[in-house]
């Protein structure tokens, strides 16, 4: 059985060496900057999250002063 693909026109290979290298040196110039941000949102995140448990603790009410209002006398309306 013979192939009816014997006019297909010759395929030039593309030489994909020089891509190849510039994409690893691009993802090893953006891995770095990507770890910083990483270690940056979470630190970010801690931080945000101890602020508000200190703001619950100064809104507790534990360290408040008692308010002593003085007592209202009845009136005579109707």
């Amino acid at each position: 059985m013979q192939s009816s693909n014997k006019k297909l026109p010759q395929t030039t290979e593309f030489n994909t060496q020089g891509f190849k290298n510039s994409a690893e040196i691009c993802l090893s110039l953006v891995t770095g900057p990507f770890l910083v941000g990483l270690v940056g949102v979470q630190m970010l995140a801690e931080c945000l999250h101890n602020t508000g448990i200190s703001s619950e603790e100064v809104f507790r009410g534990d360290r408040l002063p008692t308010l002593h209002f003085p007592k209202s006398q009845p009136s005579d309306t109707p």
